[in-house]
């Protein structure tokens, strides 16, 4: 069975760090056609160009299999490493429906004004949890911090 033939793939829901359905495959095959790629080079590559989407090894790896099984990609043991390789019918395939990905790496600018937002807020979690297992006396500053800041985005709220 090839990729195109599958029915859902779970990266393909819409929203914050997802896809149109069936983006990924050709987004693979671009990458590799600048040069072959081990699978944790894509995850590298996709962080480094930006974008909001940015998969992971359960993204990645069934794509690059169903890829290899309909003959678009071949893969070999490289130092220890699955590194892939675009094959003469994985470049026509991608040239075939060439357009529509272009601007997926960069997507930033249409990016939801609250992403950063929410960014911070999970980096703030982690260190909050983080905090939470210290000593008692830090336990308590952290709470008078957090108390202080939530105050403060409702006085800032308030004001708008």
């Amino acid at each position: 069975m090839n990729f195109e033939d599958r029915p859902f793939f779970p990266w393909h829901r819409h929203g914050r760090g997802r896809m149109k359905r069936g983006l990924l495959p050709f987004l693979l095959l671009h990458l590799l056609s600048e040069r072959p790629r081990h699978g944790y080079d894509f995850m590298r590559e996709f962080k480094e160009r930006g974008g909001r989407f940015r998969p992971g090894p359960g993204s990645i790896y069934p794509t690059l299999s169903a890829l290899e099984e309909s003959g678009f990609v071949k893969s070999r043991d490289e130092d220890g490493k699955r590194v892939y390789v675009i094959t003469e019918e994985g470049i026509e395939h991608m040239k075939s429906h060439a357009g529509g990905f272009e601007g997926a790496f960069a997507d930033n600018e249409h990016e939801d004004p609250a992403t950063p937002v929410r960014d911070t807020m999970h980096k703030l979690h982690a260190a909050v949890h983080q905090a939470a297992r210290s000593t008692p006396e830090t336990v308590e500053k952290v709470l008078s911090i957090l108390n202080t800041a939530r105050k403060e985005i409702y006085t800032l709220l308030a004001n708008e």
